[in-house]
């Protein structure tokens, strides 16, 4: 009998509820919010929020006191433990969080245009996501000169997109002991890939991003369409071997609360043009 209620009280701490269900809301207008970021901090377990909110969260073999996180550009974050939610149900509201940016007039006159990053179109040496996609990132540091650096436009090369369509998060972050830390823009920049190969041009000047210390430019699949066959090698970008003394990393994480992770051998086909 003792031996029983042991096994039913550490089924009750480990497994509260599987998997976390619900939908999340715009605090102020009420409206859904698609593509939000959803995880448990310290660990690659993650999804992502579909285009009407709606999300489930495996919670397999975690803890009551696993702490939740919901994340997105523009919104405060919240976390919540596990043993918080309800079984049924869940609905999560995020508040507006504003980014007061100065208006910036750019008069290119005197200025030079340049690309920061890497052009690599390798097909051979590779990093990216399996079938299963949502959450993780990958990306680039990119080097800013000694004066402003104002970004005209994104690209980045496709080895392989095994889906019919695959929707792209771009993050801008700086960069706090060599990890990419704070958002330094506040709005949701989404890329559709339907392109089986080749480059992706994305033009940034209506954002006026500016930037004056290193930034981490990074890319996370939100959604997919279609199936991919090879479910190893699904979404694909180029990576090249970095060459000695240059910054142009490889920078990722498996899950959106997963520890960043930074492989300084090698560097992705992502690149800014800009002005300087």
């Amino acid at each position: 009998m003792i031996f029983l209620q042991l096994l039913l009280l550490v089924q009750s701490i480990l497994l509260p509820l599987d998997p976390l269900k619900g939908h999340v809301f715009d605090e102020v207008t009420g409206q859904p919010l698609g593509y939000v970021n959803i995880g448990i901090k310290g660990t690659t377990i993650g999804t992502v929020s579909d285009e009407t909110g709606y999300f489930a969260l495996s919670l397999r073999n975690q803890p009551a006191d696993a702490q939740v996180r919901f994340s997105i550009i523009g919104y405060k974050p919240k976390v919540m433990a596990v043993k918080e939610f309800s079984e049924g149900h869940n609905r999560i509201t995020l508040t507006p969080e504003r980014l007061e940016l100065d208006d910036i007039y750019i008069s290119k006159s005197r200025l030079r245009k340049k690309e920061k990053g890497n052009k690599t179109t390798s097909k051979r040496i590779v990093t990216g996501w399996n079938k299963y996609i949502l959450g993780g990132e990958r990306g680039i540091r990119i080097k800013a000169a000694s004066k402003p650096t104002y970004v005209q436009s994104l690209h980045f090369h496709i080895a392989n997109n095994g889906f019919e369509e695959v929707l792209v998060r771009v993050h801008f972050r700086s960069f706090r002991e060599d990890r990419p830390f704070d958002h330094v823009f506040n709005k949701d920049i989404l890329v559709p890939v339907k392109v089986k190969s080749g480059w992706i041009d994305v033009d940034l000047e209506e954002y006026k991003l500016v930037f004056e210390e290193d930034v981490a430019v990074t890319l996370q699949p939100v959604t997919r369409k279609g199936e991919c066959e090879d479910e190893g090698n699904c979404f694909l970008i180029s990576l090249d071997i970095l060459k000695p003394f240059t910054t142009d990393w490889l920078i990722y994480k498996m899950s959106s609360e997963a520890d960043w992770e930074i492989k300084k051998s090698y560097s992705p086909g992502i690149y800014l043009t800009v002005y300087e």
